[in-house]
């Protein structure tokens, strides 16, 4: 379970860093970088609960 979070994390600053290029390009186009920024967290976001739904689903099954 660590190693979906380690790599959600990966993937949230590989995605920031492309963001952060993108910003440097557009940046004075509002409406760019407002999606991205909701593109942004709502990708993430929805990677958060799934990682959290089937950690949770997972955690009764785990022996020790």
């Amino acid at each position: 379970m660590s190693g979906a979070i380690a790599w959600s994390i990966v993937q949230a600053t590989a995605t920031w860093l492309l963001f952060l290029g993108v910003l440097t390009l557009y940046g004075g186009k509002r409406i760019v970088i407002w999606s991205i920024y909701f593109m942004y967290f709502s990708v993430h976001g929805i990677g958060a609960v799934f990682t959290g739904i089937s950690f949770s689903k997972q955690l009764p099954t785990i022996a020790y």
